[in-house]
């Protein structure tokens, strides 16, 4: 049987000066899971839940994902993987999902810091958007995780070069 994976990315509702997921919030969750693609505002979060316990594993871009959605209920914190934190520890230092995105996959992130400024503008669709993006590079970043093929740039000496997972 297939394991059963749900990718999730969060937006926040707004930004802050220091790291704090609560007073971040959370604008719009979307989730990739059994081939579709879900997304839950604050208000159906419940709802969010329910797709997470019948996931074998979460993937997401790091701990702000079990942070920002824990006050929210029951997060599956044992079956949590954080991309970023899983690529950083194998290297050895922070590197950001960008910089394995662009050096493995080729492509890049929308920019995380503009959403909750998105959002609270009302361009409701560019956020989904950027969060649809982000899933899939969640996705093939996991991938290329299992298959032993991350690579990222040294920002010291812009070489590309292969982390081993």
């Amino acid at each position: 049987m297939e394991e059963r994976t749900a990718y999730v990315a969060v937006a926040p509702r707004r930004s802050t000066e220091e790291y704090d997921p609560e007073a971040m919030g959370v604008a719009v969750v979307a989730v990739a899971y059994d081939g579709t693609v879900y997304y839950f505002d604050r208000t159906r979060l419940a709802r969010l839940f329910d797709l997470l316990r019948r996931a074998e594993r979460i993937v997401g871009v790091n701990d702000y994902v079990v942070e920002a959605l824990e006050p929210h209920g029951e997060f599956p914190r044992s079956r949590f993987v954080g991309v970023q934190k899983r690529i950083s520890d194998a290297l050895g230092e922070r590197v950001s999902l960008n910089n394995a995105a662009r050096a493995t996959l080729g492509v890049e992130r929308d920019d995380p810091r503009r959403l909750p400024l998105e959002w609270q503008e009302g361009r409701e669709k560019a956020v989904k958007r950027a969060l649809r993006k982000d899933l899939r590079i969640l996705r093939e970043l996991d991938g290329s995780m299992h298959d032993g093929e991350v690579c990222v740039t040294d920002p010291r000496t812009m070489e590309e070069r292969a982390v081993e997972i």
